[in-house]
């Protein structure tokens, strides 16, 4: 996840974990096998995959933060409008 953000987003275990056991029992996640079927797995390790309920939440959820996006352009509230007047 810190990478993904560039440090943006730190998440420890116990964030981590809680999440995706939220996530299984709204029926967002379930678990899969993982990328490869034919790869050995470690009894610890857990895969999962974005169910199909859980990509329409998503798309939702985009959408949403994208039209929130547009009102802080319009209002010129980024960082971007933000910053250059400094």
């Amino acid at each position: 996840m810190e990478a993904e953000t560039e440090g943006g987003l730190q998440m420890g275990p116990g964030t981590l974990y809680g999440s995706l056991d939220r996530m299984l029992r709204a029926k967002l996640v379930a678990e899969s096998e993982g990328k490869d079927e034919s790869a050995p797995h470690s009894e610890r390790r857990r895969y999962y995959r974005l169910t199909d309920f859980g990509s329409r939440v998503l798309r939702a959820e985009v959408g949403r933060l994208d039209r929130t996006m547009a009102v802080a352009r319009r209002k010129r509230l980024t960082l971007r409008h933000s910053f250059s007047s400094l």
